[in-house]
């Protein structure tokens, strides 16, 4: 590299510090897991690419935080929705808004990206607190981000944070960091998501668990602040008019029972696209069909027996609590058997990630952890591609809300919702 004659030492020898220490990462493992996490986004964008290629607001994105970022600015940072407050979409929204409006849908885009394949990447750390090799980790990575039931959270911000859920999940399996830095990166993380919809909540056992493994201030810290942002988020949803109605939460056994089957059991195997084939609306299935969640515990419990039973008790307490949540959660307990796949990502997950805490030894649990993978890799192929969301005429609207005019600017973003927005003078 060459230097001009009259560049300052002191930045000459930062620079050099710098690529020495780039060389010496990337020397390791550092290039390849930039390659997986390369290669994990692609898997990802390629289910839908029109992500990038034709970006558009989704829902809250466009009439809760693009337009609250807008007309309020920073005041709306802890301004709840339904009951919850969003600090990570509304810190995106707000640092977006003074870049142009009509690149502001693909600035979502690429941030609610880069949060789910961080978030799920997690899983390819160096501190995996269990001897699993990399290459199953990856595999694992790949199955989050291709995981059924996604259309709603793909590529939207607004649902950004079911993803950051699944990065805390995963953050109560590593060993701590040396580094201060990471330690505070951590910390940041935990802070952020604990703040964005119900994510600590589903991590909370996972980082208990983290906490009792690495007996450190550091993972004490971590589950601190996880339990604290659950008691705001809490606090915020007694307060406010949103109900808890769900499936009944257990005053309906029957439908109860049947959400943890067909949407955790069965979903995962055969997929949406061939759920709703096979399991339409609150009708019972064929016979056939009940084999498919028996056969996959069957297989999964071979693999978990012998595994880390601390850590897979905080998985299966993330899944049964995830299921739990969605039956208090969803806003219309009559099409909890069929929609409202959002709720069910993250004990979705949970499958997934508990074959890679308890990596099987030996020919018969190996066996069952293929028949398992099989099983699930089936829903994942049957569900990759997802339908686009609607075309929106974006550029008139943008252009109107550019002028800063008082008049109101209107149009309507995917699913159909109408956004208006009165621009701040410019």
């Amino acid at each position: 590299m060459i230097l001009s004659k009259d560049a300052n030492p002191e930045i000459e020898s930062r620079l050099v510090r710098a690529l020495a220490a780039a060389r010496l990462r990337f020397a390791g493992d550092g290039g390849l897991k930039l390659a997986m996490l390369l290669g994990a986004a692609y898997v990802y964008v390629m289910r839908q690419p029109t992500v990038f290629t034709r970006p558009v607001f989704y829902g809250e994105d466009g009439t809760v935080f693009f337009k609250g970022a807008l007309e309020h600015g920073p005041g709306v940072i802890f301004q709840p929705y339904d009951g919850l407050i969003y600090v990570f979409q509304r810190l995106v929204a707000l640092l977006a808004a003074p870049l142009p409006v009509s690149i502001q849908p693909a600035i979502y885009a690429v941030v609610a990206v880069a949060a789910a394949v961080l978030s799920c990447s997690i899983a390819l750390s160096s501190r995996w607190r269990f001897s699993v090799p990399l290459t199953a980790r990856y595999l694992c990575v790949l199955a989050l981000l291709c995981s059924p039931s996604v259309h709603e959270v793909f590529g939207t911000l607004a649902n950004a944070h079911w993803w950051l859920a699944v990065g805390l999940v995963l953050l109560g399996m590593l060993s701590d960091p040396l580094s201060r830095r990471l330690k505070l990166g951590e910390l940041a993380f935990t802070a952020v998501a604990a703040l964005s919809g119900f994510a600590a909540v589903y991590a909370i056992p996972t980082l208990a668990v983290r906490a009792f493994r690495n007996r450190s201030r550091h993972s004490l810290a971590l589950l601190g602040v996880a339990l604290a942002g659950a008691v705001v988020q809490v606090g915020y949803l007694l307060n406010s008019a949103r109900p808890a109605n769900g499936a009944g939460l257990f005053t309906h056994l029957k439908t109860d029972f049947l959400v943890l089957v067909k949407r955790l059991l069965v979903g995962p195997v055969l997929g949406d696209t061939n759920l709703a084939t096979l399991w339409p609306g609150d009708r019972l299935p064929d016979t056939w069909v009940w084999l498919v969640p028996i056969v996959l515990i069957v297989a999964l419990t071979a693999v978990w027996i012998r595994g880390p039973r601390i850590d897979l008790a905080a998985l299966l307490l993330v899944f049964l609590g995830g299921w739990v949540l969605a039956l208090g959660g969803t806003p219309d307990p009559g099409n909890v058997l069929s929609f409202f796949g959002r709720y069910f990502l993250v004990p979705m997950a949970m499958l997934y990630v508990s074959l890679i805490v308890s990596w099987p030894e030996g020919m018969l649990r190996r066996s069952m952890a293929g028949l398992a993978c099989v099983l699930l890799a089936t829903g994942i192929l049957s569900d990759y591609h997802l339908s686009p969301l609607p075309a929106v005429d974006w550029g008139p609207f943008a252009a109107c809300v550019e002028k800063g005019t008082s008049h109101t600017c209107s149009t309507v973003v995917a699913p159909g919702w109408p956004l208006e927005v009165t621009p701040p003078g410019r």
